[in-house]
């Protein structure tokens, strides 16, 4: 290994590790390393936290790791290097491997400029081992992933190199996953890139939760389109514990091109649920916000933004692909939502009660929506062009708050063409009214209208300001018979409106 680190190999805590850098922060690597490209997939785990170059705090026994803490102006980190704070695999002479018991150290990295990831290169706290994996804590005004990045804490099983035998070793760690707290004005995700907290055995999933003041964008899948840009939780298959949970508060989101923000189990558990605040708009163009299960309980997923829009074949899903367990809630809350093109929003349990989805909003609108009979294979509800909303399982759930548009369909109705004769609306009475003789005068068309809003009237007739009379000298009101008398001009009121009039005698 190349770079900086701590360790313990006994009973005893690693040492902490702490660098303060004012200016800047920059580790480069020579090759790649796997901190776990697909969160879905242990098979893509190898030499898992073992860092060639880079910052680390590691236990090959049963003592703690040491806390690793790193404060700067900016962070970069290319190339397959990394920082990690892990239990890790100790490896004796005769080739044995056997997996440590500490726990990993707390990771806590404060940028104030900016932190950048970039190529097969990570922070991460992971557990090979019986203990857990420890916490991970970034906190900076912009943080951007890029073509396959990683933020991870991990719970890693599978098979793993050792130095003396070609032949990869099984390990299955019972250790927990640890915690990720980000702090940041803008995160980006992107190009395979991902944000995770994965699971195995019995170990617990750990949470993610994001607060980005400004906005979060998690954009694209890796070169190949096998792994998609996405924040994520899981639990990895033969897990007996629940993924974790996934917050994000932020001012915008965007979801683009195949990116995914996803809460799944393969295992015994649960999968984790999902919650989602945003104070201005949720845009998803082609992204999917996601929890499923393949033999427990599906996640919940809770969504509260000002506007909501999905365009392309953005689905909002929660799904249970076998037992009878419920499928999750899907809790909207927002004041429209717009849905074009292909946007699905399903909560299905095959064996189980659906789950269901309750919405909160004035507006909605879907592009040639309309609601598909309970009991509908969700598979059939893809790829058809048109916007579904369906709660479908062998006991289906409700859908409530769902406007009901159905009043406007087809009610548009020819106006008449009969306009309104303004020669007809003028009275035989001066411009001065009193209490006992009030009326309108409504003119229609568009002369003399201000061509943009804010613009003066221009009008073609003299104006003047409307003198007063004494309330005594109220005049008869108009009656039929009585002849029409034409208005001579335009008067300003005390109020400010233009009326027309003629000048009292």
């Amino acid at each position: 290994m190349t770079g900086i680190g701590t360790e313990t190999f006994s009973s005893g805590n690693g040492g902490n590790l702490t660098i303060n850098a004012s200016e800047s922060v920059i580790l480069r690597g020579n090759q790649s390393i796997v901190f776990n490209p697909n969160p879905l997939d242990p098979n893509s785990i190898r030499q898992a936290g073992q860092t060639t170059t880079g910052l680390t705090t590691a236990t090959f026994g049963t003592g703690n790791a040491g806390k690793l803490s790193l404060s700067t102006s900016s962070l970069v980190i290319q190339n397959g290097a990394g920082i990690t704070s892990a239990p890790l695999l100790t490896e004796r002479n005769n080739g044995q491997v056997t997996l440590s018991g500490g726990k990993g150290g707390e990771l806590s990295i404060t940028a104030t400029e900016s932190i950048e990831i970039q190529g097969q290169a990570g922070i991460a706290t992971a557990t090979l081992g019986n203990g857990d994996a420890g916490k991970l804590f970034l906190k900076s005004g912009r943080i951007t992933l890029e073509e396959g990045a990683t933020i991870s804490a991990d719970t890693i099983i599978g098979p793993v190199a050792t130095s003396t035998d070609s032949v990869a070793t099984s390990i299955n760690a019972f250790g927990n996953a640890g915690d990720i707290t980000i702090e940041t004005n803008q995160l980006m995700v992107r190009s395979g890139s991902r944000i995770g907290a994965a699971t195995a055995n019995a170990g617990k999933g750990g949470n993610i939760t994001i607060n980005a003041s400004e906005s979060v964008e998690v954009i694209g899948t890796s070169a190949d389109g096998t792994v998609p840009s996405g924040v994520f939780t899981a639990a990895l298959p033969g897990s007996t514990k629940k993924a974790g949970d996934l917050e994000i508060t932020t001012g915008k989101l965007t979801l683009e091109d195949g990116a995914e923000i996803s809460a799944q189990s393969q295992g015994e558990g649960d999968a984790g649920n999902i919650d989602i605040n945003v104070s201005d708009r949720l845009t998803a163009t082609d992204g999917n916000i996601i929890t499923a299960t393949t033999q427990s309980a599906g996640g919940e997923i809770k969504i509260t933004a000002k506007d909501i829009r999905l365009r392309g074949d953005s689905d909002i899903t929660t799904s249970v692909f076998s037992g009878a367990d419920n499928g999750g809630n899907i809790t909207i809350t927002t004041d429209s939502l717009i849905a074009f093109a292909d946007s699905d929003i399903l909560a299905f349990a095959r064996d189980g009660r659906g789950g269901n989805i309750t919405f909160t909003t004035p507006i909605f609108f879907g592009f040639a929506f309309r609601p598909a009979p309970p009991g509908t294979d969700p598979a059939t509800l893809d790829n058809n062009n048109r916007v579904d909303i369906n709660a479908s399982a062998a006991i289906p759930g409700d859908i409530q708050g769902l406007p009901n548009l159905a009043h406007i369909t087809n009610s548009l109705t020819e106006l008449p063409d009969n306009l309104i004769d303004t020669d007809n609306l003028l009275a035989n009475s001066c411009i001065v009214r009193t209490s006992e003789q009030e009326g309108k005068f409504i003119i229609t068309g568009g002369g003399n209208l201000p061509t943009r809003p804010g613009d003066a009237s221009v009008s073609r007739y003299p104006t003047g300001e409307v003198r007063t009379v004494p309330s005594q000298s109220a005049s008869r009101p108009w009656q039929k018979g009585d002849p029409i008398v034409e208005a001579t001009g335009v008067y300003q009121l005390p109020n400010g409106r233009l009326v027309m009039g003629r000048e009292c005698s």
